[in-house]
């Protein structure tokens, strides 16, 4: 089946329905780093424990982790993470960035933040 392009579409895509990936959602991962580890981890569960209270409760949406990313040190910097996926509105969004900001702007110079739509890995 070498160059079967059409049913490599069909697998991937029914794949990504059931596993609710994008196209039929979407997913927001919220990457923290920095070189004291204890600060990374105290910081990142106290976000993920804001962020489980505010969208545990809605169908629509599911929060992963937080976790060690799949590279979970690069060069002096520790790395976690927290996967959300679902059906964002720009109003969900906003409150996900809102959380994050005020959850962690006490550690803002020590800790590196991004936040990714729709990422091409999860490294």
């Amino acid at each position: 089946m070498e160059n079967d392009y059409i049913s490599f579409y069909k697998e991937e895509i029914e794949i990504r329905r059931s596993m609710n990936y994008p196209p039929f959602a979407k997913i927001l991962a919220i990457n923290l780093s920095s070189e004291d580890e204890k600060l990374l981890i105290k910081s990142i569960q106290d976000l993920g424990d804001k962020l489980h209270l505010k969208l545990d409760n809605n169908d629509k949406m599911e929060v992963l982790g937080p976790c060690p990313c799949g590279i979970s040190k690069i060069k002096n910097a520790y790395r976690w993470q927290i996967i959300i996926k679902g059906d964002f509105t720009l109003e969900l969004a906003e409150d996900i960035k809102n959380i994050t900001y005020n959850e962690l702007s006490s550690v803002y110079n020590y800790i590196r933040v991004s936040l990714d739509v729709n990422p091409n890995n999860l490294l």
